[in-house]
């Protein structure tokens, strides 16, 4: 029996030294004893492949290279102990969010967190901890009922080790004879270690370890007990009075002290002649010589490099660039390369999208959660469907992942790819379907078809294309492929009582949904595209699944259990599950975090025998990241952990400790590289927060002084031509170098040449960059036809829309982008709602040859509930009947249409104007309804113009001899027509209808007519104000707030300034002067007075209809000509952009050139009409000058 500690500095030879043992060992005697060496699991890759360079076959054999784990499981398979059955970390997880649903019931605080995401990972890693250390659950009993009789803890920290004892003892109960888990292995092997034979026979080496937790040193001490000798490697220097060395000080002073009390002797070979790590650079050397003492080098430190960038994804590129130059210029290898992060997230995200474009291959040494691969999120998410009644979210969480797609269609496509992007084309029709008719669970599993209807309010008009029926194919076929699919395991789930059998359901259901068929066309795409690291995943992943359930089955068995305590168990199983790390190159830049990585084995892949990394880049040196100020991520908080160890129980060193020790951690990464190490800073983050760099880069810095620290920031600086790497980067550079720095176009045409004549696509994107300033280029007549056709049939809210932007114009009508239809009651289906509802109450009392004054009031509250009740059936307005609040809000909309109806009751009372035409609608070669011509338009296009009249009044004149009409709009708001919007072609609705039944007044009632009016009709409920109720606290009479209402309801708009006219829509207006009919007032002479009227002389009336049909054929001309400008107007505090819908794809922005919005200033009536009349004389376009 032999013992020996092998002591020295970082760089000394000490793995060298053990390697070299080895080597002549089994040069000596091939065949002869076993030999173990045992290190930590991120080193043992790169140790047995040094194993294996060194070895001679038949020696190889003599020699293992493995990790405690492994090494437990070798000497088990020896001693015996394997029987129990081996919970991985799913399996733990499975088995603890079991035991938390069956002892629910007995614990205080967990409860509320046992189905939140990692929170059983939290547990299992406490449980892991306690076994480590050898603590058992009667030690925290004993502990809580110590802690009582001194009162000295929180009634909170009871609480928690209560629960926690309670969990972990119920644990052990289980897995008593069962079950083991990783570090029960550790827990076997130190009994069996005095029973192996092998072991008895056997040198081990321990290398790559700074601290070993209680159940390790107890496998060490036996090992040094009963093997053939045992030699530990530890980085330290027992002359060293620094403070860096405090971490392997205690380690070996507990071991050796150890030793000492069980009377084994031991050998210390200390290390400290040269230093072969460094012998090729004298900074690195006096680094790791003086480290933390920091005296200054007054000599250039060619080995120790500095640079600050201004943000961590420059910092990341800054390195790709270095590395890059390395192994192009100087002729490194990937290999020689390490880097080292302390936030591995945010670093190990830039590095995998930054590098690729470097062609830089990457390991990134970190654990990687299976849960967002395809499979994982439909096996997460499809109990959510089975449990929420198929809601619509969870729904197309599973349906997205693209594993419902049937294996035929994917091989009819050149790649799964295709297939796959084919089938996400297809499912966004599905889900836009899916909500604009809120498809609920029952919709999904009925036996009739789905109805695919473009138009979902009241149908009208509405005829299906052959393209709405190959929708609505899609849609059945899509509905029919998942729906079966999910019936089928839904079906199988309510069978189902116990854990075997929901695991077998849920199995059956992947295997009928032909998973493993999919996976492996997975694996075929990626080996197509050479996604080396996607391959490995779809490899890994189908045998985690089978792992699950097979660990499932083994933990549940035959127990009955419930389908939501199955869903949360497995779900814990799933969250995890991770990728197995595995290099799967040898020549690649390694990626790890400080306190893990170990790179002392990475082989050098030039010199034979030689090993360990040249150039170490040790990226965020930042204030509280490197040393890092650690939080507690721990059940246990500190206070707890310190009570714990007052009363015998101690765990895993303190955070404060961990502080403390991390200077050894930075000293072995510091010292790590042979030829140089670069530290890095970032100076502030995305939002510009500023960031300090940490005291040991400032202390690094005084201590080479002449080592000149780089400043990388959003500025370019440096000739592009030096930073030339890939092709995908030199060209992100510059179009940045030329974004800043315009001038230098013409230095930079030899790059642009090169890529006109190599990769035209490139330099097109490039040059179209360059030139980019956010505005577009008409389209040519061809493509205008082709997307408006040679007719253009308008509406006039469309032409509307184009005077306000023409570019919103372009994308509603010529490219038909919309908002994504949602089942839910908004603004325009609301006022829809009303023209129907007033339409159709309108239809039944015209029939009766009745008006609206003829109503009764209970009438009027019995028709609008009917139609209410009516429309409620339509498609989409079901959604009234849908819950109590909706029902509510269907009283209310009741409640508008009945007053709406009172209103317009007494307006008809008060008028000789009566209504004739509901709903009348006009349109070139219309069969119903008023038919308009064309109009010759642009250059071979024609307009024809449509559009739905609300209502059309009728009135003549005492002696019949004159015929009136009047137009009246119903808005769900309030509204007025203002004249500027009518110059600005912004309000053309109401002129444009006036228009089209004055001139075709023979078509509507057989003789000619004149204008009498154009109002808006505001369709509400009237509120009373507050001053109102004050007066109807002392007057409260019933005709007061029927007054109040009446007056609310008074039309807005112009009229004739025609006396007689005028009393034709108030005939009561004489004796009250002013009307709460119409917008007029009259003076106490019977003229009409200036405040409170709105007329328009037969003069400005022909000027204002002949203006709006010149603004039409203005405004259809321009988009003939493929005009889409993107130029959003601005009136008053109306600005086009508020409310538009496409402001994501213009990307409008007013820093950029040409990007301002046309300022449209506001106008009086007077000013309005001179702006008008003086447009008409000119008979030209709007002078822009006048709109900015």
């Amino acid at each position: 029996m032999s013992i020996r500690f092998i002591l020295g500095r970082s760089g000394v030879g000490k793995t060298r030294l053990v390697l070299n043992e080895i080597k002549a060992a089994c040069d000596e005697l091939p065949q002869g004893d076993p030999i173990f060496v045992i290190a930590p699991d991120q080193m043992t890759f790169h140790l047995e492949y040094q194993l294996l360079k060194q070895s001679q076959y038949p020696s190889l054999m003599r020699v293992q290279g493995l990790s405690f784990n492994r090494f437990a499981y070798r000497i088990l398979q020896e001693t015996g102990g394997l029987s129990r059955y081996h919970l991985n970390q799913v399996g733990l997880a499975l088995l603890l969010q079991k035991v938390m649903n069956e002892k629910k019931d007995q614990l205080s605080l967990f409860p509320f967190y046992a189905n939140k995401p990692g929170f059983i990972s939290k547990v299992s890693e406490m449980i892991a901890e306690f076994k480590n250390y050898c603590v058992t659950p009667n030690q925290l009993f004993q502990t809580i009922q110590t802690q009582q009789e001194i009162s000295n803890w929180s009634v909170q920290s009871v609480k928690k080790i209560n629960d926690i004892a309670i969990l972990y003892d119920e644990f052990e109960k289980l897995s008593l004879g069962r079950y083991l888990m990783t570090e029960d292995y550790y827990t076997l092997l130190s009994e069996q270690i005095a029973y192996s034979s092998t072991i008895a026979n056997s040198d081990f080496y321990i290398d790559g370890y700074h601290l070993f937790n209680k159940q390790e040193e107890l496998i060490l001490l036996q090992l040094m007990k009963y093997a053939k000798s045992v030699t530990i490697v530890l980085t330290h220097d027992l002359n060293s009075t620094s403070s860096v060395f405090s971490l392997p000080s205690r380690t070996y002073s507990k071991l050796a002290s150890q030793l000492e009390e069980m009377g084994l002797n031991y050998e210390i070979q200390e290390l400290t002649e040269g230093n072969h790590r460094f012998k090729s650079d004298t900074a690195l050397a006096h680094l790791e010589k003086q480290f933390m003492q920091f005296p200054t080098v007054k000599s250039e430190a060619k080995g120790v490099h500095f640079f600050q960038a201004a943000n961590s994804r420059l910092e990341v590129e800054e390195v790709a660039k270095r590395i890059h130059h390395l192994i192009h210029k100087e002729g490194y290898a990937f290999n020689d390369i390490a880097i080292y992060t302390a936030q591995s997230e945010e670093y190990q995200e830039l590095i995998a999208s930054i590098f690729p474009k470097f062609e830089i291959p990457v390991f990134l040494d970190y654990k990687e959660s299976m849960l967002i691969h395809p499979l994982m999120v439909l096996l997460y998410h499809v109990f959510d469907v089975m449990m929420n009644g198929w809601r619509h979210e969870s729904m197309f969480m599973i349906i997205k992942t693209g594993l419902f797609m049937d294996v035929s269609q994917i091989k009819k496509q050149q790649s799964f790819y295709e297939a796959f992007q084919a089938y996400q084309r297809q499912v966004d029709v599905l889900e836009n379907y899916c909500l604009a008719r809120q498809i609920k669970k029952q919709d999904w599993q009925q036996k009739d078809d789905w109805v695919y209807e473009k138009y979902q309010g009241l149908g009208r008009g509405y005829v299906k294309t052959d393209d709405d029926l190959a929708v609505e194919d899609l849609l059945n076929t899509l509905k029919k492929q998942i729906s079966s699919l999910l019936t089928s395991f839904e079906k199988k789930l309510k069978k189902a009582k116990t854990y075997k059998e929901f695991a077998v359901a849920t199995l059956t259901f992947l295997e009928e949904a032909q998973i493993p068929q999919k996976l492996a066309l997975l694996e075929s795409s990626a080996e197509e595209t050479q996604h080396l690291k996607l391959l490995k995943q779809h490899q890994q992943v189908w045998n985690k699944v089978l792992e699950l359930f097979e660990q499932l089955v083994e933990i549940g068995q035959e127990e009955a259990v419930s389908l939501e305590n199955f869903a949360t168990v497995f779900k814990a199983g799933l969250e995890e599950m991770s990728y197995a790390t595995v290099p799967p190159r040898l020549d690649q830049v390694s990626v790890g975090e400080l306190r893990r990585a170990r790179y002392q084995l990475v082989t050098d892949l030039g010199e034979a025998g030689q090993y360990g990394i040249k150039h170490a880049f040790v990226l965020g040196v930042n204030e509280g990241q490197i040393p890092s100020v650690m939080g507690e991520s721990s059940l246990l908080s500190e206070v707890e952990r310190e009570q714990l160890k007052e009363l015998g129980i101690e765990l895993a060193p303190s955070l404060e400790q961990s502080q403390q020790d991390e200077q050894f951690i930075l000293y072995t990464v510091f010292t790590s590289p042979k030829q140089t190490l670069t530290l890095s800073y970032v100076s502030s983050n995305d939002e510009g927060k500023e960031f300090l760099p940490s005291y040991v880069y400032n202390q690094l810095k005084e201590m080479f002084p002449l080592s000149q620290e780089a400043h990388i920031g959003r500025e370019f600086d440096d000739d592009l031509y030096e930073q030339l790497t890939t092709l995908n980067q030199s060209v992100a550079h510059l179009l940045a170098h030329l974004k800043q720095n315009p001038a230098y176009r013409s230095y930079y045409e030899p790059l642009l040449a090169y890529y006109k004549e190599h990769n035209p696509l490139i330099y097109q994107m490039v040059m179209r960059i360059l030139g980019y300033e956010n505005e577009v280029t008409n389209l040519d007549e061809v493509l205008t036809k082709k997307l408006y056709s040679e007719e253009i049939v308008a509406s006039v809210s469309r032409l509307e829309l184009f005077n306000q932007c023409e570019f919103a114009h372009y994308l509603r009508y010529g490219l038909q982008l919309k908002d994504r239809e949602r089942y839910q009651l908004d603004l325009p289906h609301i006022g829809e709602l009303y023209h129907e509802a007033l339409k159709r109450i309108a239809t039944m009392i015209q029939k009766e040859n009745r008006t609206f004054a003829d109503l009764t009031q209970d009438e009027c509250q019995t028709l609008a509930k009917m139609v209410s009740d009516e429309l409620s059936e339509q498609l989409l307005y079901k959604i009234l009947k849908q819950n109590k609040r909706m029902m509510k809000l269907t009283e209310r909309l009741t409640h508008v249409v009945y007053k709406t109806l009172i209103g317009l009751k007494y307006q008809s009372s008060q008028s000789e104007f009566k209504p004739m035409f509901f709903e009348l609608p006009f349109q070139t070669g219309k069969s119903n309804g008023i038919h308009i011509d064309s109009r010759p338009i642009g250059k071979g296009f024609k307009l024809s113009l449509k559009g739905i009249i609300d209502r059309v009044d009728v009135a003549k004149s005492k002696d019949e001899s004159q015929a009136y009409l009047r137009i009246v709009d119903y808005k769900s708001s309030q509204q007025d027509l203002e004249l500027d919007k009518v110059y600005y072609g912004l309000s053309l609705q109401l002129l444009t209808y006036l228009d089209v039944v004055v001139t075709n007044a023979l078509q509507l009632i057989d003789m000619p007519a004149e204008v009498g009016g154009l109002l808006y009709f505001h369709v509400h409920r009237p509120i009373i104000s507050k001053d109102d109720q004050d007066l109807l606290r002392d007057v409260a009479l019933e005709e007061q707030i029927l007054r109040l209402h009446q007056e609310d309801f008074k039309m807005k708009g112009y009229l004739p300034d025609d006396y007689d006219v005028v009393t034709l829509s108030d005939h009561r207006i004489t004796d009250r002067l002013k009307s709460d009919v119409v917008p007029i007032t009259l003076k106490k002479d019977g003229s009409f007075s200036s405040r409170g009227t709105s007329t328009l002389s037969p003069a400005e009336l022909s000027m204002l209809r002949n203006y709006t049909n010149q603004t039409i054929e203005r405004a259809a001309t321009k988009i003939t000509q493929g005009s889409l400008q993107i130029n959003p107007s601005h009136h008053g505090d109306r600005k086009a952009c508020d409310f538009c819908s496409y402001r994501g794809v213009c990307q409008f922005d007013i820093d950029f050139l040409g990007n301002q919005p046309r300022i449209l200033a506001k106008m009086k009536k007077e000013n309005a009409l001179e702006a008008i009349k003086c447009q008409l004389e000119e008979g030209g376009d709007q002078d822009e000058s006048s709109t900015h």
